[in-house]
């Protein structure tokens, strides 16, 4: 079957950078009527994604229904929430796309319009990485609230400043004690909701002196260093290692003997399930 249009490189390169989503608004600016995109779609050409935007080709993919919630959402919208984490890298990809939009759009299964203004950064249109924490927060436990900041700050998307800075910048804000709690273990070297968990619930709960965090004696980082007690304690996360990190791990553990340094490891088990036994340990140590 010959389509009623044939589509030029242009039109290609415009819809590829889009995903493949083109809005109705686009289509006439482009010289596209409606009868003949009406004719694409009934003949298979196109597919339909939401009112008024199309898909021009091949597989729906997650990044065609993200133009098209931007497309449906006007000229202000941002992707959000965990959709944004998603493009920052901090998340997993999530079924639902999350669409901030200053109009009032029906709901929509595949997408979710939320009411609001947020700014946007990105060809695609997506929340700053502070301020996507801060939307993230209201639906998170602590660890995970953690875990999310630590990530950010690691991999250097986003710096304890900058959140304290958004989250100053806005009145209401949920959970924004459990927040600050969180930032402020980041701030004193926290990198995990592992570290988080055996800096409250083991050092500070049981009187331990707080240990130094991220530091090296000369092969790598520790996660937490007594060194008047020449001690470390190193914190291997819900993960465990295996292969060559769990060779580096030993390397290390060894090199630290040498230098008359102990090491204890603990896990995420140890750390939740019994804290009081390894701030015994740790003591003792």
């Amino acid at each position: 079957m010959t389509p009623p249009w044939r589509p030029t490189p242009d039109f290609l390169a415009f819809t590829r950078a889009q995903g493949g989503a083109i809005s109705k608004a686009q289509c006439r600016s482009l010289g596209i009527s409606p009868p003949v995109v009406r004719r694409l779609i009934s003949q298979g050409w196109w597919v339909s994604l939401l009112p008024g935007v199309y898909q021009v080709a091949g597989e729906t993919t997650w990044l065609a229904r993200a133009w098209a919630g931007i497309l449906t959402g006007g000229p202000n919208a941002v992707i959000g929430a965990e959709s944004a984490a998603y493009l920052h890298a901090l998340m997993p990809q999530p079924n639902e796309i999350t669409i901030y939009s200053s109009a009032q759009i029906q709901p929509t299964p595949g997408w979710c319009f939320v009411r609001g203004h947020r700014q946007g950064v990105g060809t695609l249109p997506r929340t700053r990485v502070a301020e996507t924490i801060l939307d993230l927060a209201g639906d998170l436990r602590a660890d995970e609230l953690l875990a999310l900041i630590a990530d950010a700050v690691v991999t250097r998307k986003v710096t304890v400043d900058r959140l304290r800075v958004a989250l100053n910048d806005r009145q209401r804000q949920a959970q924004r004690t459990l927040l600050l709690q969180a930032i402020g273990q980041t701030t004193r070297g926290v990198r995990s909701a592992l570290e988080g968990r055996y800096h409250r619930d083991v050092e500070v709960a049981h009187g331990l002196p707080a240990g130094v965090r991220q530091t090296s004696l000369g092969h790598g980082a520790t996660d937490v260093l007594y060194e008047s007690a020449r001690l470390i304690v190193e914190l291997d996360g819900r993960e465990f290692h295996s292969g060559s990190r769990l060779v580096r791990d030993r390397e290390r553990d060894n090199q630290h003997l040498l230098l008359g340094v102990t090491t204890l490891r603990f896990g995420w088990i140890e750390v939740t399930g019994d804290p009081c036994r390894v701030a015994a340990m740790v003591a003792a140590a």
